[in-house]
Order: structure tokens, then sequence, then C-alpha cells
């Protein structure tokens, strides 16, 4: 009998060397991703921080509706559209 490894194990140990890889670049990725909005967040003037935070909210609240299966009929319906008006 010989000692060398089979070719199966030899297949899987490169397998999980490249799934290894890919998992470091995915998290290396995700890191430059946050410095480089981090960096943004930072230069960005009162006014441009209050249009972003106000555009988050928005799409925050169209997949709030979505995910309760409003249909677009609705989508642009508001609470500041309800105020009423004496």
């Amino acid at each position: 009998m010989s000692s060398s490894s089979s070719p199966s194990s030899s297949d899987a140990e490169t397998s999980t060397k490249l799934i290894k890889k890919l998992e470091e670049k995915r998290y290396r990725d995700t890191l430059e991703k946050k410095k480089q909005k981090d960096e943004l967040k930072a230069k960005e003037t009162p006014e441009e921080k209050r249009k972003r935070r106000l555009q988050e909210k928005l799409l925050k609240e169209q997949k709030q509706r979505e995910k309760m299966g409003w249909d677009t009929e609705y989508q642009h319906y508001t609470n500041q559209g309800n105020i009423l008006v004496v």
C-alpha cells in the first residue's frame, strides 16, 4: 500500500482553500466599502447629511410598505398627506 493521498481528498483540500480565499476577499471588500462610506460621511455637509438621511428613511418606508403587501396605488401615500387643513 502506498501512503499517497487519494485524488478526492486533494480536490476537497483545494476546494476548502478556495472557499477560504473567497471568504477573506469578501471580508476585505466589505471593510473597504465601509471605509469609503465612512470617509464620504465625514466629508459631507449638514445639508447633504439631512438629504441622505431623508432618502434612507423614505427607502425604508417603501420597503416596509412592500413587505406589508401594499400595491403601487398606495405606495406614494404618506402621513404628511394625511394632515387635516382647517
